[in-house]
């Protein structure tokens, strides 16, 4: 592999690294505070200290307090996305609503920054004061050797979860090298279990004073005059379990398909990519309580848990205790969220309604899949203790209603950033061979930011931020969606946009080689859209819940293969003829 990239890239020339800011932040002395306000009826806050950067010697003592004062999520900075939610047994639980804390890797001293949403009749100085107080414990008592060890090792949990495909590894490889700190991160589960409850109580007191918040809050209502910011009066002053670099060296298992003693059917697959295992139980109708809604497809909802794989008994019997826990949700009403994209997909899921007759009021699995680092025997075992007297019983199928041709604007009834603006047609479903061609025809329209729209949209024209399109089926009934973000200023341009590409792919069809394209993508995707535990297991339950079987690569390029340039073309009148939707103020 070596020799290869040698021979690829030897010859590009090699750039000195830019250099980091010489600037350097002074020490902040006092407090400072912003205040904005909106149409927004939540009170929400953020409250920003300076941490410490990948390199310092007080980064593996800072994962450790995160983990206590908030939970964790490990070092991947996409993983982290901008929060990870406050575990109920953090020192900050039940300080705010939807509490949330960031502490992303940084090549120089950065941020953490803890934010949530102020509850009923609490006030702004009320929260404050109730999430100072939990810190100031920390800076004041070091943590019991009961709650470090039990950090630590949540830590290291989060550090393998962090790297669970080839995917993963490359990203943390090279994000942390650019940090300049790839040597951090090999070693770092060693350093975590170095930390001690000391090194906790000094980095709480170093790096999180109140002196050294910056505290903005976001309100309802509007002002006029522009909110400057204030500053308050300067204050008195392990091992790792696998090496990165044998990732490449291992593949998952072919699944295996067994069932239960009472009918359930049961997906395993023995993937060793990283030392961890992801259990999802697929439910028969989506609205559950404790359990995730269309998930892994339309129609269907999931309890799901990603664990070491060491943990894997426990958590079956956590997900039998939660699955004779959930009860059906009747009568569900979702209230409509004033969020575009939100509103979009629930403007999505009405189109999608089907009415479903169950032959019985209990809950009813209707397939569980395990993906990991396994005994696949074992597991199976530990299943049929666990799930093996619950009968399998089919829901009877039902087709879903028309979706119309016509155009729908729906007003949230509130200024936005960024409006919305969806398509959505009547596909046939998977088991339909036509099903194929609407999705390479669906390709060939938008696949992210390519695609003939995307390239008009984004490329030549920018005007829209993003394009999201999926095929979506629970199984019998099936439908193409197509959303985008874009300036409340440009729904119109887009609008005649979106219309002008539909109608060329009746004046201008597809050519054999957008097809070829479109074919060679789906195949490619097959082999390497699916890496982690979770994409493996939710894609193992769908191919099952679409076809009853798994397709392999050598089936679906048989299927591809047969669909011929007509049978596109012939599909792109129907295809052409949804709804499509608008969402703004």
């Amino acid at each position: 592999m070596q020799q290869r990239v040698a021979k690829l890239f030897g010859s590009v020339p090699g750039k000195v690294a830019t250099p980091l800011p010489h600037t350097i932040e002074p020490a902040q002395n006092g407090e400072r505070r912003v205040t904005l306000h909106g149409p927004q009826e939540r009170r929400q806050f953020m409250i920003a200290y300076r941490a410490p950067s990948a390199v310092s010697a007080d980064f593996a003592a800072f994962l450790v307090l995160q983990e206590i004062l908030g939970t964790g999520s490990g070092v991947n900075f996409l993983q982290n996305d901008w929060g990870t939610p406050v575990g109920d047994d953090a020192v900050l639980a039940g300080a705010a609503e939807s509490l949330t804390t960031w502490f992303p890797p940084s090549a120089q001293d950065y941020v953490f920054i803890i934010g949530g949403m102020a509850a009923g009749d609490d006030t702004e100085s009320v929260v404050e004061q109730r999430i100072e107080s939990r810190i100031a414990s920390l800076r004041k008592t070091a943590p019991t050797r009961e709650r470090l060890d039990a950090a630590i090792s949540d830590v290291q949990d989060a550090l393998i979860f962090d790297v669970q495909t080839t995917e993963d590894a490359a990203h943390q490889l090279a994000f942390f090298d650019g940090l300049n700190a790839l040597d951090i991160l090999l070693t770092l589960p060693e350093r975590v279990a170095a930390v001690t409850a000391a090194d906790v109580q000094r980095v709480a007191a170093r790096y999180l004073g109140s002196e050294q918040r910056s505290i903005a809050w976001y309100l309802p209502g509007r002002r006029d005059e522009a909110t400057a910011v204030e500053s308050a009066p300067a204050a008195t002053a392990i091992k790792i379990e696998r090496p990165l670099g044998d990732l490449g060296q291992r593949i998952a298992d072919k699944p295996v398909v067994r069932k239960l003693g009472d009918g359930i059917p049961v997906i395993l697959q023995h993937s060793d990519l990283s030392s961890t295992a992801y259990l999802q139980i697929a439910l028969r109708g989506n609205q559950f309580t404790g359990a995730v809604p269309d998930v892994p497809i339309a129609g269907h909802a999931a309890i799901s848990q990603d664990v070491r794989s060491r943990h894997i008994g426990d958590a079956i019997r956590k997900a039998y205790d939660r699955y004779k826990a959930i009860q059906p949700i009747a009568d569900h009403q979702t209230d409509l969220s004033v969020d575009p994209t939100t509103r979009m997909e629930q403007e999505f899921a009405k189109l999608m309604q089907v009415d479903r007759q169950s032959p019985a009021s209990r809950v009813a699995p209707s397939l569980i899949t395990v993906v990991g680092d396994i005994d696949t025997d074992r597991v199976f075992t530990m299943l049929q203790d666990a799930f093996g007297d619950i009968q399998y019983a089919e829901v009877s199928r039902a087709k879903s209603g028309p979706v119309g041709s016509d155009s729908k604007t729906v007003s949230i009834g509130k200024p936005v950033a960024q409006a919305q603006m969806g398509y959505i047609a009547r596909a046939p479903g998977p088991d339909d061979p036509r099903s194929d061609a609407w999705r390479l025809l669906l390709y060939i329209l938008s696949h992210d930011y390519e695609g003939r729209l995307g390239k008009k949209a984004i490329t030549e024209s920018g005007l829209v931020y993003y394009i999201d399109s999926d095929y979506r089926s629970d199984g019998e009934n099936a439908w193409v969606t197509l959303s985008t973000g874009v300036d409340t200023s440009k729904i119109a341009p887009l609008g005649a946009l979106l219309s002008a590409e539909l109608d060329r792919l009746q004046t201008e069809p597809p050519t054999s080689a957008e097809i070829d394209e479109a074919k060679s993508h789906r195949i490619g995707r097959f082999h390497s859209a699916a890496q982690s535990n979770s994409e493996l297991a939710t894609e193992l339950a769908t191919q099952w819940l679409w076809y009853g079987e798994i397709p392999d690569a050598a089936s679906l390029q048989k299927r591809l293969d047969a669909i011929s340039h007509q049978d596109v073309l012939d599909e792109v009148a129907s295809f052409t003829s949804g709804q499509r939707i608008v969402v703004a103020e």
